[in-house]
């Protein structure tokens, strides 16, 4: 017969078990030798069989008690702040609680991945519900600075098509912009042209006089070539005149490292009207 040493420091009712309700985790040579074991002990099949009742009830008082024992235990608070800050995470597991009879670490496990839920998207949809209106708002501005541009401070008109060459040392492929502006009904408009050797991009305008100068906002959100972004409240440059020549103050589009203005900087009227 085939020899399982280990069994022999198993107790009486350890080899019972293996015998009537452990049968599927074994050999049967393992059940056989089990048996036999018994009976060089003095173990009778009678007793083995009245003894495995006692000790099936044993059990279920038992589990009974770690059952009531899981009910009432609970995450530390360490486990649950990382529960709450990590929720998509604890999504994946933990499903099994309920179902093992860990009610209470059920409910906070639910509510830790409720409250994260609430930290992480109540601002986020605030943010989105609240940017269309920042944004009304923004434009309202600009209109109602545009508006001023009928009255006395806006007698200059600066329509016209202007080019400008970016000859920085900083930008070897020498960007042409060109913006073509026109006065409508008191309002400065216009078209800013951007073009390089990996293409070109288009941003219509709205020019709003600010004593003597021209202060220009796109007239709505933009992703350029190189990834900059721009919206209704960025200013992209300000022209001002200097003699017979326009020159620019760059604000959102500074196409120079430098500050200090430079003859390069200034724009060419080619068709001006």
């Amino acid at each position: 017969m085939k020899q399982f040493p280990k069994l022999k420091e198993y107790s009486d009712d350890e080899l019972i078990m293996i015998i009537y309700d452990e049968k599927e985790h074994w050999q049967k040579e393992a059940i056989v030798y089990a048996k036999k074991l018994l009976l060089s002990r003095g173990v009778t099949d009678e007793y083995s069989k009245e003894r495995i009742k006692e000790i099936r009830k044993e059990i279920a008082i038992l589990w009974k008690q770690e059952l009531k024992e899981r009910e009432t235990e609970s995450y530390s608070i360490i486990d649950l702040v990382f529960m709450t800050l990590f929720w998509p995470k604890y999504i994946l597991w933990d499903w099994y609680l309920k179902k093992n009879g860990y009610y209470r670490m059920r409910n906070q496990r639910l509510i830790a991945i409720g409250v994260g839920f609430l930290i992480y998207f109540v601002p986020t949809v605030y943010s989105i519900s609240t940017y269309d209106e920042y944004e009304k708002e923004r434009i309202a501005e600009i209109n109602r600075q545009a508006e001023q541009d009928s009255i006395a401070i806006s007698k200059i008109d600066w329509s016209g098509q202007y080019v400008f060459v970016d000859s920085s040392i900083h930008n070897s492929e020498k960007a042409q912009w060109t913006i073509d502006l026109i006065k409508e009904q008191g309002n400065h408009k216009g078209t800013l042209i951007i073009k390089d050797k990996n293409g070109s991009t288009n941003i219509s305008c709205i020019g709003l006089i600010k004593d003597d100068l021209m202060e220009f906002y796109p007239d709505t959100t933009y992703d350029l070539i190189d990834g900059t972004k721009i919206s209704y409240y960025d200013r992209l440059f300000t022209f001002g005149r200097d003699s017979l020549k326009i020159y620019t103050k760059w604000g959102k589009l500074n196409p120079y490292y430098s500050e200090k203005r430079k003859i390069e900087e200034y724009f060419k009227i080619k068709n001006s009207m």
